[in-house]
């Protein structure tokens, strides 16, 4: 790992030097980088990088002097002159090289550069570690798996040669896959049998053959394993003809086994020579590579073979960092958990139509389903892909399961009750029926973008997910059971993850601004006050009448935080066109801890956590923000002092738990300051106060005429600032059944926003707060709510709740309050 100072240093470059805009900057990078001149002394710092990391590790295609370049800025390339770049190199966390190459993203090949060379030296060393391939010793990196075994037959018919200049045929398997290069039938290749050493020995031949290939789970063919014993076989076969054994492990390695490489578990006695690669290698990212021994890397020469992209900055550091995650041993632990629950359940299914589907395949995460010849596997993939569930097919009538490895065991327990019906529903002609099922993706099949799952995906820890559609019926359920029982029924726990998951998907699409257009209706904080919520429907309009964008903080405090949730799910789903969610500073895993909803979720649901966690991963996906007519911009808390612009919140990646700080913190932290002009520190340990200056030019320079926003508590439900250029609307009166405030909801009918005529509110035209009081249940809330819900009432008012003790004392005539 760095040590404290190296890493200062390297983050000090990163800061400094990065995106700098013209060419004469050069000189100021003259203390960390040099333009490149005489090859490197051996003993130098960039020496010992190319002799100790680099050459040793690299495949000899190039001719490549003592250079390592490390920037790029125009036509100027230049090289490392700290040794805190190269001495930590071996040491250093690879997403630190992903931020060094935004100084190189791409350089000739001709020369070293830093990333490829760790990469090289991470694959071998990995590969011993792992009981892979025992004599691995160097890499060639290219761009995909198809240019992967190109090189590697290359390499081993010029092996061959240099043994007999008539050795260039190479055996292949049935069934096997090995890319679809342009005119693919290469003359000289033989085709034998796998698991039957004879129909080797019947086409092998020392005088002819120069390499062998073959996958030892074969993917596109069927799912179909290898066997070891043949393998073994295979292998002492190669060597009594002087034959180059390659291990195609382009879709089986890197983890897909539970080990590094689907060969790892086997003994030296049936190690290839070369190993190919790709696909997991960039997690999406185009990158490939070969490893080979000793033997194969001596028949080399400088010129026998290169690539233009091959290598690059930017790709190799992108491999290194998933080389790292995937031979991690808890990783791998987790990959073969994960493949014993998806065995369990595949195997159920056969057990479940034995006339339909014969048997599971496969090993690791690299699974398939056998199916009979009464079912076509083609119909399944159709039936599934109806709800959401995408699979594909492999030879011989399969139906292939390749997933991410971080899949998560929810999403595989999901997954499995999908193809189950998506298998009935083949074998019956009937539409798929699951109540409160949600999306879900085994496999995206060509998707490498990083917020997608598919067999090239491996690491990434998004799920992107086809719609499933909730019926309608079982949403008018939820929403039942919810309105009309006095106390309102919680949802079950596996209705929640279902709602949650369908609602994720929806937003996955949403922007971080939303575009709304008038009339509409916006609310502020909830709180858990869920007969409040009510009486704003009462006030406000129902959702399949009146447009709700609600502007966060839905639980904490209020004695129905689940229900609350759970309402305003159910109806985001029934009317997607009538109400839109944003996040609050409430909604987030920290804040619920401490003030509420959490506690409420374990009374409730008898201990279980599950519904809160359902329900905070959610809140990572709600929008940070709307427009209105795009004049107005909605949000929960305020502005940013690093914001200034609209579209640096469009470009926020929100999809996480909300930061300490930054835009995204800001946003929902944040709150006017009718004293200030500028911005200052906010009382509340977050966010900041700003002030008209800071007020009129953001809504200048984003051609905005107002800010309206929760997150305040006001007496009389709203406060305008500075003639309506700023709006805080409060929507839970009586606020925790003891404030004794008003709530308003803000309607706004038109778009007149070049009137210039006062409203009596301080408002702009159009626009109305509906003031209300507290619902008759909002009284009987604080002497039945906690027994009902199973609170205990000296947690109200515990050493945690820091707002009990802030207007303890208090009157209730503040005019408005700062509080968590």
């Amino acid at each position: 790992m760095f040590g404290r100072k190296n890493f200062s240093a390297v983050d000090g470059i990163l800061r400094s030097y990065v995106g700098l805009s013209s060419i004469g900057t050069i000189n100021r990078l003259s203390r960390f980088y040099t333009i490149p001149r005489a090859d490197a002394d051996a003993h130098s710092v960039t020496g010992r990088f190319v002799d100790d990391v680099s050459k040793p590790y690299t495949v000899t295609t190039y001719a490549r002097p003592n250079v390592v370049l490390a920037r790029g800025k125009g036509s100027y390339l230049l090289t490392s002159k700290t040794d805190v770049m190269l001495t930590s190199s071996r040491e250093s966390s690879s997403l630190v090289w992903v931020m060094l190459t935004m100084n190189l993203m791409h350089c000739s090949n001709l020369y070293y550069n830093l990333p490829a060379g760790e990469l090289a030296n991470k694959l071998v060393a990995k590969t011993l570690d792992s009981k892979g391939m025992h004599d691995a010793q160097r890499v060639f990196l290219c761009n995909s798996g198809t240019e992967a075994n190109e090189a590697a037959l290359k390499f081993a018919r010029k092996y061959a040669k240099q043994r007999n200049a008539g050795k260039t045929e190479i055996i292949a398997f049935k069934n096997g896959f090995h890319g679809p290069p342009f005119a693919p039938l290469v003359p000289g290749v033989r085709i034998a049998e796998t698991d039957d050493i004879e129909s080797v020995k019947s086409v092998i031949s020392k005088e002819k053959t120069a390499a062998v290939i073959i996958e030892p789970i074969q993917g596109e063919g069927g799912v179909n394993v290898v066997q070891p014993d043949f393998l073994i076989e295979l292998r002492k076969l190669c060597d009594e003809n002087d034959v180059v054994l390659i291990y195609d492990e382009i879709q089986c390695g890197l983890g897909r086994t539970s080990s590094l490489w689907a060969h790892s578990e086997l003994p030296p006695s049936a190690h290839p020579d070369i190993v190919t690669m790709a696909k997991a290698l960039g997690n999406g990212f185009p990158i490939g590579a070969v490893m080979t021994n000793e033997k194969i890397e001596n028949a080399l020469d400088v010129g026998d073979h290169g690539t233009t992209y091959g290598g690059n900055p930017l790709g190799s550091a992108v491999g290194l960092h998933v080389v790292e995650t995937v031979s991690n041993k808890d990783f791998l632990e987790s990959v073969a958990q994960k493949s014993q629950k998806f065995e369990d359940g595949l195997k159920d299914i056969v057990e479940k139509f034995p006339d339909y589907v014969d048997s599971v395949k496969g090993r690791g995460l690299l699974l398939g389903l056998q199916l009979t010849s009464k079912l076509d596997s083609g119909e399944v993939v159709n039936k599934a892909r109806e709800h959401g569930l995408l699979v594909i097919t492999a030879g011989g009538n399969v139906i292939r399961i390749v997933p991410a490895l971080n899949i998560p065991e929810q999403t595989i327990e999901e997954g499995l009750a999908l193809l189950t019906e998506a298998i009935s529903g083949a074998i019956n002609g009937n539409a798929l029926k699951i109540r409160y099922k949600g999306s879900c993706i085994l496999v995206v099949v060509s998707l490498p973008v990083l917020r997608f799952w598919s067999h090239q995906s491996f690491v990434v820890s998004y799920s992107m997910t086809i719609p499933f559609t909730v019926p309608t019926s079982e949403l008018d359920y939820c929403l039942s059971q919810l309105l009309e029982h006095k106390p309102p029924k919680i949802l079950p726990e596996e209705t929640i993850s279902q709602l949650c998951h369908q609602l994720k998907t929806q937003l996955l699409g949403v922007p971080n601004i939303m575009s709304l257009t008038s009339p509409c209706t916006l609310v502020g904080d909830i709180h858990g006050q869920f007969h409040d919520l009510l009486e704003i429907f009462k006030v406000g309009g129902s959702p399949p009448d009146t447009n709700y964008l609600f502007l966060g903080d839905y639980v904490d405090r209020g004695y129905y935080s689940v229900e609350t949730i759970s309402l305003l799910i159910a109806l985001k789903l029934r009317y997607p066109e009538r109400v839109f969610l944003i996040r609050g500073n409430h909604e987030s895993r920290t804040i619920t801890t401490n003030y509420g909803f959490y506690t409420e979720v374990l009374n409730k649901y008898n201990g279980s956590l599950k519904v809160w966690q359902y329900i905070t991963d959610l809140f990572d996906y709600l929008p940070l923000g709307a427009t209105i007519d795009a004049k107005i911009f909605a949000t929960h808390g305020g502005l940013s002092p690093s914001c200034q612009l609209l579209d640096q919140i469009r470009a926020i990646d929100r999809f996480k738990e909300v930061p300490h700080d930054g835009i995204m913190a800001d946003l929902v932290w944040s709150d006017p300051d009718p004293e200030t002009t500028d911005f200052k520190l906010s009382p509340r340990g977050a966010g900041y106060l700003f002030g008209y200056d800071v007020m009129k030019k953001f809504n200048h320079d984003n051609d905005l005429v107002q800010l309206v926003r929760a997150h305040q508590l006001c007496n009389e439900g709203f406060v305008s600032y500075w003639h309506g250029m700023c709006l805080t609307i409060w929507s839970a009166p009586n606020y925790c059944y003891r404030c004794g405030n008003r709530a308003s909801v803000l309607e706004i009918s038109h778009s007149n926003y070049e009137s210039k005529a006062k409203q009596p509110q301080g408002v702009l035209p159009g626009q109305y707060c509906n003031v209300f009081e507290a619902s008759p249940e909002n009284d009987e809330d604080t002497v039945q709510g906690r027994g009902v819900n199973g609170i205990n009432p000296d947690s109200i008012s515990s050493g945690k709740d820091i707002f009990s003790a802030y207007f303890n004392g208090r009157t209730r005539t503040q005019h408005v309050e700062y509080f968590l």
